[in-house]
Formats: structure tokens, sequence, C-alpha cells
């Protein structure tokens, strides 16, 4: 007799059952990354800014062993610091756009960073001979990169921000002070250019190190509930 019944002690196998579209909480086309660890947010790692940091030292010391240089060899120095730090900028902007982390400092970070290559560019070519053209870059240079430090300080992780912001202070500051100079001799301007590069250079150098912990701290995932 035959039948699609079968005996009450019959186990009847049965397949894998398959899942739901997000039912496992995760985009099937997002990118995967190691468990236990989520993206960070925010564009000024500390990474980034310690290179800026650094470039920045740089320039400081330079300028400092070199306190009666020409005007030419002044905006040879200043179009050399604004190309490392203008591709420094663009490089970041790079990875971040890699990492699908574009956002609003993302792109004023790479704004500014094309303005200082271009900027680089005329001081290289011997297009700035006066000082107050000169004088007039620097400052725009500290405005604009302070205000995107204090824009990067509030959209960033909470750890290091205290610091970050007081870099972006610092920069306004100086940025300012370069603005409401009375005297725009080269004699005054090079020595100032100095000691302030080396004053904000060692506060973002600080903000930096205090951010390290902060962006490198992995994140949990955070688990989504299927609904059914």
């Amino acid at each position: 007799m035959s039948g699609n019944s079968g005996n009450p002690g019959d186990v009847v196998e049965e397949g894998p059952r398959s899942r739901r579209p997000g039912s496992s909480g995760r985009d099937p086309s997002s990118p995967a990354r190691p468990p236990g660890m989520a993206p960070r947010p925010g564009v000024e790692t500390w990474a980034h800014l310690a290179t800026l940091g650094g470039w920045t030292l740089v320039f400081g010391l330079v300028v400092l062993a070199w306190p009666r240089l020409p005007v030419v060899d002044f905006q040879t120095l200043v179009g050399g610091w604004f190309f490392a730090v203008g591709t420094t900028r663009l490089a970041t902007t790079m990875l971040a756009t890699r990492r699908a982390r574009l956002s609003g400092e993302t792109v004023y970070s790479a704004l500014l960073g094309v303005l200082l290559v271009a900027s680089s560019a005329l001081c290289l070519r011997g297009l700035l001979t006066t000082v107050v053209l000169l004088v007039v870059l620097v400052a725009l240079h500290w405005l604009l990169s302070g205000f995107g430090e204090l824009m990067a300080a509030l959209a960033g992780p909470p750890g290091g921000r205290g610091w970050q912001f007081a870099a972006g202070l610092v920069a306004v500051g100086v940025g300012v002070a370069f603005l409401l100079l009375p005297d725009l001799s080269l004699s005054t301007v090079v020595p100032m250019t100095a000691v302030s590069s080396l004053g904000a250079a060692g506060v973002q150098v600080v903000a930096a190190i205090a951010m390290r912990p902060v962006t490198e701290r992995p994140e949990p995932d955070r688990p989504v509930r299927s609904v059914r």
C-alpha cells in the first residue's frame, strides 16, 4: 500500500531555511569589517592633526633659525609649508572618501587643501614680492585652518575634543593677530611667524596625542532586531 504518510517514529529532515534579507542586522552590500569594530565618526584623526602639527613645527624651527632672511627666501619657505599642509589635507580627504566618511568637514578640508596648494604655487613662483601679501596669506591660512579644526572638534568623538577645540581657537587667534599687526616690516613678521608657528604646532601635537586613544578604540556593533 503506497502513501505519503510516514510512521510516527520516523524523523523527517528538512533543508536549511532561507534567511530573510536584513534578518542578520547587516546590509549585504556594505563592506565587511572585523567583528567588534565600528567606524569612528569625524575626519580629523590623530594622525592627520599630528602631521599638520609636524609640518608647522618644522616650518617654525627653520624660520626661527634664519631670522634675517630676505623676502624671496621667506616666501619660498611659506610656499613649501603651504604645499606640505595642503597635500596632507588632500590626502586625508581621499582616504576619508574611500572609507565612506564624506562629511561637511571633509569637504571643507579638501577645499582648504586646494587653496593652500594654489597659494604655494604663487609663493614658489616668486609672484608675491611684498611682505603685506605674505602676511595676508599666512593670516588667512591660520583663520581657515582654525575654523576647520573647530568644525572637526564639534563633529568628532567626545574624547580629545577639548584639545582640538583649543587648537582651533589658537589658530584663529594667530590669524587675527597677523591681520592686526601694526608693523608689517620683515624684521617683525619673521620672528612672529616663527613663534606663532611653534606655539600652534605644539597645541596641535598635544591635541593629536589626546585624540589617539579615542580614535583607535574599537566600538562594539549594536545588535539590530529583525522584524518578522
